[in-house]
């Protein structure tokens, strides 16, 4: 019967494409943390060429373009991110997404559209300690200090060496 082993063996195919845009994806991540940015893109364009939902390669490239000032390609990228089957994107993953979307809409000089994203990256992951700080500062930047203390505060006991998140919440 082999039309029955057709689905498993396609699915080993799609395993294994994955996993080889995997190896790609880490690759371009230390690039990326080497700061070069040019050549994480490269390698996360071909992690992506291997498997088209490669979440990881698509936030090296959106963390690459904000490095480089490339705003509007970080909104792009991020959409697409946020796009992903659901089944393949983590809250982890999500939240990152948002977290540097909100960063290029502040760039962008767009607050309404960053207090958004940041709020998004928080309730999608609520162990993401940096979205809660980044909340925060929108909340302080719209003259709710009370709800930014709160989330300082939070941030602080997802990371207690998070200094920024510290300083923050007491300024709060």
């Amino acid at each position: 019967n082999r039309l029955a082993s057709i689905p498993v063996n396609l699915e080993n195919l799609e395993k294994a494409k994955m996993k080889r845009s995997r190896e790609k994806s880490a690759k371009a991540k230390q690039l990326l943390r080497a700061g070069q940015n040019d050549q994480a893109i490269t390698e996360a364009r071909d992690a992506l060429r291997e498997h088209e939902q490669n979440v990881e390669a698509m936030l090296v490239i959106a963390e690459a373009f904000y490095k480089q000032g490339k705003h509007e390609l970080v909104q792009s990228v991020t959409g697409s991110v946020l796009k992903v089957d659901p089944k393949i994107l983590t809250p982890e993953e999500k939240s990152q997404a948002y977290n540097l979307m909100g960063f290029a809409y502040l760039q962008a000089g767009k607050r309404t559209d960053a207090f958004t994203a940041f709020k998004n990256a928080a309730e999608t992951d609520q162990n993401n300690a940096s979205a809660w700080n980044n909340l925060g500062v929108q909340y302080m930047w719209r003259g709710d200090s009370k709800t930014a203390e709160t989330c300082f505060e939070y941030a602080v006991s997802l990371d207690g060496k998070f200094a920024e998140a510290q300083l923050n919440w007491g300024a709060a």
